[in-house]
């Protein structure tokens, strides 16, 4: 056989074998089906909202009313003759003053209030005023004002109170002057026995 007739023989059977195996030159992986996965989805979680709570206000402590009672002095200070006229005490045949250190008091309250502000009278014998104040977070008591008679004036300097036992309990100090002679006088004084009446 010729050689020309040989090379179309190869020819002929390179194109039959092109033919069988699909045609292409380049190796191709196998193509095979990925298997199907199924994600099953945990059931949700019901959620439960609580029950919308609105905050407590703290109840706060009534002092209204009408409080009776005494005041002890357990300090009085002044100068010159308004210490003697206060604060001296009773030596022989001369009086004392008018606060002397121990000596009991009368003291009455009367007061209104509204939430935790208070407001009202007082009166120390024949000096009388008006006071006001507020119930603080402790449920003490804090009061300021000022009191007069025809020749005193006394102002409070400092009020704080408390309900125990059903007695009003806790301290008060205040400031007094007395028209023609000058200078301050001042007292510090503890409640006892003032009661609701």
């Amino acid at each position: 056989m010729s050689a020309p007739h040989c090379l179309a023989i190869v020819a002929i059977s390179l194109s039959a074998l092109a033919a069988c195996s699909g045609g292409s030159s380049a190796p191709t992986a196998p193509t095979t089906s990925a298997p199907v996965v199924i994600i099953q989805q945990a059931p949700a979680t019901p959620t439960t909202t609580p029950p919308a709570t609105s905050p407590t206000t703290p109840s706060v402590t009534n002092y209204a009313g009408r409080w009776s009672g005494q005041f002890v002095i357990d300090r009085c200070s002044g100068q010159g003759s308004l210490e003697d006229l206060f604060c001296s005490a009773a030596s022989g045949g001369r009086p004392g003053g008018i606060y002397p250190v121990g000596s009991r008091l009368p003291i009455d309250l009367d007061l209104s209030q509204t939430g935790s502000t208070v407001s009202g009278l007082i009166t120390f014998g024949q000096i009388r005023g008006t006071v006001s104040g507020v119930v603080r977070s402790n449920q003490l008591l804090t009061l300021q004002g000022t009191a007069t008679s025809s020749n005193y004036t006394t102002i409070l300097t400092y009020w704080d109170t408390s309900i125990v036992g059903g007695l009003l309990d806790g301290y008060m100090s205040f400031d007094t002057r007395y028209t023609g002679i000058n200078g301050v006088a001042s007292v510090a004084t503890h409640l006892t026995g003032v009661v609701r009446r």
